[in-house]
């Protein structure tokens, strides 16, 4: 009897290092190679090094600049350079798409410690794939006629941290566009003179008027400006930025810093800065958020969200946005009564925020839903009607706990100015 219970303790013992082995076996798998410009390492280009690469292996890349195109290819490996200042990689000016990562990479897919430059079209492409980004520098890419400078996310899950994207510019979305059904977690990044500068000229056509048989003018392509100097978000997408800056950005129309034009979409803002952003001839200095008519005829929709949009910003302090030519200097939001916009806004600050027509700070029209307003200062802020904040058209008021002072309005309502079933 002792010998079987004997045996059968053996086999335990056999099962369990058996399944041990197989462990490290798997563990042993992971791999990392070593990529230099000087062909000191295992390879002397990234993409060398990814097409060897396996699921879950890091790559190294040292010291220098990198010029190859990069496709991710489906794997998810983990990119590590040796710095921003370090390791550089440079779309040489005239790469469409430089970086790829389009084929289902999952979020252990990483790209740390480096300075991504220089792309004439976009400078990363994500498509159905999740990647993080941590400690990149994005920089000096896109053009006028592309969306996203630095990054286009289509249906992706990203997250990206202690990163920065300067100087970049496209026509809608000067470093992201966002499109299609995304999440974005943004902590921790500065985004600074980037810019939106697109522009489309109105095409007029001719046709006979079918009863007096003279010509009418028509309109063939409508005029159009690049909004979201920083950020430009479409479709059903979220975006969560916390402890991140707004500097200095600017667009061509709406939005200096941040468009959203959403599906039932929600953007939350926490603790984050917005500083000098700009929009030259359309609203909302800062932040754009709209849907009207024309919007609702494209999208054909057959359901409509119960609410299309949602901007929830929590401890933001706005200083010095504008809106040169219309309404919100820091602030816009419009909606439609298909398409109802939401708003909350709770212990912010907005400070020498100007809108050259109404609503120094924010502007809001045709919310159909509700603006709740608490525990926020507005001071010196300027606009032709309402000074702080302009109401109009269809939306619920509520504000508690504000400090509201020294604001200017050149017509009417220094503070607040409501108008039309406010």
């Amino acid at each position: 009897m002792t010998q079987v219970v004997f045996y059968r303790r053996l086999g335990v013992v056999m099962s369990l290092l058996v399944s041990t082995l197989l462990l490290v076996s798997t563990n042993s798998l992971a791999a990392t190679w070593t990529v230099n410009s000087d062909s000191s390492g295992d390879f002397s280009t990234i993409q060398e090094a990814i097409d060897a690469a396996v699921d879950g292996d890091e790559i190294r890349v040292g010291p220098g600049t990198y010029h190859d195109n990069i496709n991710f290819s489906g794997k998810s490996v983990a990119l590590i350079g040796s710095g921003r200042t370090e390791t550089i990689l440079d779309g040489a000016g005239d790469s469409d798409m430089f970086i790829r990562i389009e084929s289902g990479e999952t979020s252990a897919t990483r790209i740390e410690s480096l300075t991504i430059t220089n792309a004439w079209n976009q400078g990363v492409l994500i498509h159905g794939a999740s990647p993080q980004f941590e400690d990149v520098l994005f920089s000096g890419m896109g053009n006028d006629e592309q969306f996203g400078g630095a990054m286009i996310i289509v249906n992706g899950f990203v997250a990206i941290s202690n990163s920065e994207f300067s100087e970049n510019r496209a026509y809608d979305g000067g470093a992201l566009h966002i499109s299609g059904t995304s999440s974005v977690m943004i902590d921790t990044t500065t985004f600074e003179s980037n810019i939106a500068n697109g522009y489309t000229e109105e095409v007029l056509g001719e046709e006979l008027d079918e009863e007096t048989g003279e010509m009418v003018e028509v309109t063939v392509i409508e005029q159009r400006w690049g909004r979201g100097g920083a950020i430009h978000m479409t479709g059903s997408s979220n975006l969560n930025a916390a402890d991140s800056e707004f500097i200095d950005n600017d667009s061509r129309w709406g939005g200096g810093a941040l468009c959203a034009r959403t599906i039932d979409g929600t953007v939350t803002l926490t603790d984050v800065i917005w500083e000098d952003n700009s929009s030259s001839r359309g609203s909302g200095g800062a932040i754009l958020m709209w849907m009207d008519d024309d919007d609702m005829d494209e999208m054909e929709l057959v359901d409509f969200a119960e609410i299309f949009g949602t901007l929830l910003i929590e401890r933001n302090e706005f200083a010095g946005n504008k809106s040169l030519r219309s309404n919100g200097g820091a602030i816009y939001m419009d909606g439609d009564y298909q398409a109802p916009l939401r708003i909350e806004v709770n212990d912010s600050e907005f400070i020498y925020n100007e809108a050259n027509s109404s609503g120094g700070a924010i502007a809001l029209s045709g919310l159909y839903d509700e603006f709740i307003l608490t525990n926020t200062d507005l001071t010196i802020n300027e606009g032709r009607n309402g000074g702080a904040v302009y109401l109009a058209s269809q939306l619920l008021f509520t504000g508690t706990f504000l400090d509201v002072s020294s604001n200017t309005a050149r017509d009417a309502g220094g503070a607040f100015y409501a108008s039309s079933s406010v």
